[in-house]
């Protein structure tokens, strides 16, 4: 609830001493369907997010798809480097990029007018 992940969200956690925890989420985004060979009935989402443990529970601390320590340790510096040191970045089909539009090609070609 705290990161608002969709309902029907699939969570793994990552690691977990007591006192911080890291938890993979992925979630479908196609329709829903039983053929699971089609592309459309497979895409997903996912995020990976790191926690600290309070008194009121889990507090989210950052989120981000990089494998490693890096995105952590830069907004929480306390947060283990044995609980991150060895994650592998999410895999780049759970967060897709899209290039932003290009201008039409010039072609030289005289528009007639």
């Amino acid at each position: 609830m705290a990161v608002d992940a969709p309902e029907h969200t699939y969570r793994d956690s990552e690691k977990c001493d007591g006192k911080w925890l890291v938890l993979d989420f992925s979630w479908r985004t196609g329709p829903a369907c039983s053929d699971s060979t089609d592309p459309a009935c497979s895409s997903r989402l996912g995020d990976r997010w790191f926690f600290q443990a309070k008194k009121t529970g889990w507090e989210p601390i950052v989120r981000t798809s990089a494998g490693g320590c890096r995105d952590v340790q830069r907004k929480e510096p306390t947060f283990p480097t044995s609980l991150c040191a060895s994650l592998v970045p999410l895999s780049p089909s759970l967060h897709p990029s899209y290039p932003p539009p290009s201008a039409s090609p010039t072609t030289g070609v005289p528009v007639a007018g």
